[in-house]
């Protein structure tokens, strides 16, 4: 509240925005997929 944002964000956001930060920062895909625990690989995209 005290930075400004009103919306509504649940558990997924921050576990998504978390392997977005660690991707863009030169991250590995592989353990990116395995930090996203998909039952399949192809659900992490960049």
């Amino acid at each position: 509240m005290k930075a400004g944002i009103h919306t509504k964000i649940g558990c997924h956001t921050f576990r998504a925005t978390g392997i977005t930060i660690y991707l863009t920062n030169g991250g590995d895909l592989e353990k990116a997929q395995q930090m996203a625990a998909h039952e399949s690989p192809r659900a992490t995209k960049l």
